[in-house]
């Protein structure tokens, strides 16, 4: 199977660009799959501060969901979609919101789960005990619901290809999500 890779590049902060890649089936329309990002950033967003800008591209790749590998490109009829964060105050560096996608797919005895980060977040989005807002937690949660039941595409987390036990990768579709009311940091892989 083909999926459909739309990448959202973060600016206006120390340590940028950041990237969020999301993917959905390979059939779907990339219009409607741009539409489903920048609807989630625009209501998911009011945890990022002000002066970040999510940047959802108007192209990309097909990705071969067993290898990983670009098989062919995509573009939208509208081009790229600047979103910009709607939290007031400064920025919390590495520090922000978890959106856990889950699916209903186990490998290897357990069950598939994706990450999205919305990161940094603004200062503002925190309660005096230094968890997040409940009505913040709410609105990102609701954002959340609302990609992963779509009825218009298909939204889903990419397993990737596994060493041990050797498998291909796979594109399993979400079927809801979940927001901790704690802070997540984000922190860089390393090779």
């Amino acid at each position: 199977m083909t999926m459909l890779a739309v990448r959202t590049v973060w600016t206006g902060f120390t340590g940028g660009p950041g990237y969020t890649n999301l993917y959905f089936d390979g059939g779907d329309d990339p219009d409607d799959c741009m539409d489903a990002v920048e609807d989630f950033f625009q209501s998911a967003g009011v945890v990022v501060a002000g002066q970040i800008t999510m940047n959802v591209e108007g192209s990309g790749f097909l990705v071969d969901e067993a290898t990983g590998i670009a098989s062919g490109t995509w573009a939208s009829t509208g081009g790229d979609r600047p979103v910009t964060g709607g939290g007031s105050g400064a920025y919390m560096g590495p520090a922000g919101v978890c959106v856990t996608w889950r699916t209903a797919s186990l490998i290897n005895g357990r069950i598939v789960k994706g990450r999205t980060f919305l990161v940094p977040a603004a200062s503002s989005i925190c309660e005096a005990d230094g968890s997040i807002s409940n009505s913040l937690r709410t609105t990102v949660l609701s954002a959340a619901a609302a990609l992963a039941t779509n009825s218009t595409v298909t939204f889903g987390v990419w397993h990737r290809p596994s060493l041990s036990p050797a498998g291909p990768g796979s594109f399993e579709p979400v079927i809801n999500a979940s927001v901790s009311d704690q802070i997540a940091v984000l922190r860089s892989r390393r090779s």
